[in-house]
């Protein structure tokens, strides 16, 4: 995946994942180190492909608005799949800001998002949908009526979270209805 991987690469990026895991090794809360993303990704992406596949791969893409061809659905499946790897590497990227000057990170991240997405040369047709969700993401429900990338970033951010299983559930700041009672919720 040619833009995740530079993403790996960026020295912003690398500087961020190195500070957070630093910043939160005493967290006992969920954390937002590169595994987090990661776990982002490959839920958004099962999630997409899911639906791709629900829908019998008619009307849900993130690119095409047709039913593309079958050559145009392996393009698409590896153009999306970067994209989806890429925007959930960046979503919590202003995460260190946030500790360090209380600016929640969907507004702090806008930034250093941008300028990695810049400096990586990512497809422009994507700048504004990642920046979308980096500065979205976290602001609220999610509607499976327009399945987007916001929607799928948004929906494994939430779903990755092992509340079930967390030591400090019981002070964490999400509601119990909120929380994930089940590895499927």
């Amino acid at each position: 995946m040619k833009y995740c991987d530079r993403v790996l690469k960026h020295p912003i990026f690398e500087t961020f994942v190195q500070e957070i895991r630093q910043l939160e090794k005493d967290r006992v809360y969920c954390r937002h180190e590169l595994e987090h993303g990661v776990d982002v990704a490959r839920l958004a992406w099962m999630y997409y492909m899911e639906d791709r596949l629900e829908n019998n791969a008619q009307n849900v893409g993130l690119l095409y608005w047709k039913r593309p061809s079958y050559g145009e659905w392996l393009d698409e499946k590896e153009e999306v799949k970067d994209m989806i790897y890429t925007c959930a590497l960046l979503h919590d990227i202003g995460r260190v800001a946030q500790y360090r000057t209380g600016v929640h990170h969907s507004v702090s991240g806008v930034e250093p998002a941008m300028q990695i997405l810049q400096d990586i040369e990512a497809p422009e047709r994507w700048v504004k949908e990642i920046m979308d969700v980096v500065s979205e993401h976290s602001h609220g429900a999610i509607s499976e009526k327009q399945k987007n990338l916001e929607y799928y970033i948004t929906k494994a951010d939430h779903d990755c979270r092992l509340c079930f299983a967390c030591e400090a559930r019981e002070s964490c700041k999400w509601t119990a209805e909120e929380r994930n009672h089940t590895i499927g919720s």
